[in-house]
């Protein structure tokens, strides 16, 4: 080979391997995004941790893909550093594993039946509060628009004009 066929193989395998590189941050994206799919930590922090990954060098095999396995070590100790920092700055008031509802106490057919009838007095002094006084405005008061029945004159209109 000459001087020049060497030049050009060598730029050639450097131009390999920055599309490389690029192709492995392009996945460490996705990648880091799977690993935050695994663990509940807020928004911002998994924003600011995966702008700190892919800003900084991402760990590339000998062949020069990803290194998952070595991504994964940096997003971890990444992660665990910025939650311990947000903790810190915020005094430690982060609350997390809530867990979801829960059902409360069943009630007995007897206290159901009281309960509905306690709601119900409720809702007819509310509306009444306000003025409705007819049980069709209490409906529309309580209910809302779906109370309402755009037809009601309708209906008396038509009978009219069909008699």
């Amino acid at each position: 080979m000459t001087e020049t066929e060497l030049r050009e193989m060598r730029d050639l395998r450097a131009e390999v391997k920055k599309m490389k590189e690029r192709g492995a941050i392009a996945d460490a994206a996705g990648v880091i995004a799977g690993f935050f799919k695994t663990v509940r930590v807020g928004e911002a922090i998994e924003q600011r941790v995966t702008a700190r990954l892919l800003d900084g060098n991402v760990p590339l095999s000998a062949t020069g893909d990803l290194d998952q396995t070595a991504l994964k070590k940096l997003w971890e100790t990444e992660t665990k550093d910025e939650a311990e920092y947000v903790s810190r700055m915020s005094g430690g008031r982060i609350v997390v594993n809530m867990g979801g509802i829960t059902e409360g106490a069943k009630l007995t057919p007897e206290e159901e039946k009281a309960a509905r009838k306690a709601e119900k007095r409720r809702m007819k002094e509310g509306a009444r509060e306000y003025g409705f006084s007819t049980e069709m405005g209490a409906r529309i008061f309580n209910e809302g628009r779906t109370a309402f029945d755009p037809n009601y004159n309708a209906r008396e209109d038509a009978e009219k004009v069909a008699a």
